[in-house]
């Protein structure tokens, strides 16, 4: 029997070309096809425009962020330091589950009070996820400012106190010294200074502990040379939490001074 060689060799040669074809998009397995979908999908509509306080951004617990070149491009178009930017170079490749986590690696990329003044543009361009997909993240909610009491949007950062305690923490020293520039820098703004606690306690000895963060705030912006006639303050004790969990990562939400445009 004579062996059909050239028979062969076409097998073989279709083989080798079979081999090197890619899957077909129907071959990934499932999910696969949804979660790049998602990817190309970023939606960061949701999030509020550059200028806005962080605390204007959804709750980013569990919530995946990456540093990207388009993401580094997208804070410079906000308006971040090239120089800045450059520094979260030694970030990239590195996923973060959560806010915390991401915001700690970026401090120690960029420095404390750089973080302060760009928070929100780092966070809103490393968002991974579609926020526009619900859930947005497994076990957590999308709360904005526009879903909290009042719905006030200011430009002014957040404070955060400790349980029972009214004394401004070192981790928020480039909070006030960022908030104290914009209103030295805008001598016709006034401001309000709100005290809120968590919900544990009487009525009437969280209203007195909201008064003593607001003033707390109160005195650390006029040490930084704030006009005095340009703040008041108030407490609303825990009438206005913005988060009405009843645990402690809900409570921290809720021990803040918050400095608003006075209406």
């Amino acid at each position: 029997m004579k062996t059909n060689w050239f028979g062969i060799w076409l097998l073989v040669a279709l083989s080798f070309a079979l081999a090197g074809c890619p899957p077909a998009e129907t071959a990934k397995k499932p999910g696969e096809k949804a979660a790049a979908a998602g990817e190309r999908a970023l939606d960061t509509s949701k999030l509020p425009p550059p200028g806005q306080p962080l605390d204007a951004t959804p709750d980013l617990h569990d919530a995946r962020l990456r540093v990207t070149d388009r993401g580094m491009q997208l804070m410079i178009d906000d308006g971040v330091p090239e120089a800045i930017v450059k520094k979260l170079e030694s970030l990239k490749g590195t996923n973060y589950s959560n806010a915390a986590d991401f915001l700690k690696a970026v401090g120690g990329a960029i420095g404390a009070d750089d973080l302060a003044v760009h928070e929100l543009s780092i966070l809103r361009n490393s968002l991974a996820i579609n926020l526009g997909v619900a859930p947005a993240f497994p076990g957590a909610q999308l709360r904005l400012a526009a879903a909290q009491p009042m719905g006030a949007m200011t430009p002014y950062a957040t404070v955060y106190f400790d349980f029972d305690r009214s004394e401004i923490k070192p981790e928020f020293f480039a909070t006030i010294r960022t908030n104290a520039r914009m209103l030295r820098e805008n001598p016709d703004a006034k401001v309000v200074v709100e005290g809120h606690c968590d919900e544990r306690g009487t009525t009437e000895y969280n209203l007195a502990l909201g008064e003593r963060r607001a003033t707390a705030v109160q005195k650390a912006l006029i040490a930084q040379g704030v006009n005095p006639a340009q703040i008041s303050i108030v407490s609303f004790g825990e009438e206005r939490p913005v988060d009405t969990g009843h645990n402690e990562e809900a409570w921290a939400k809720n021990r803040r001074g918050m400095t608003v445009p006075a209406k």
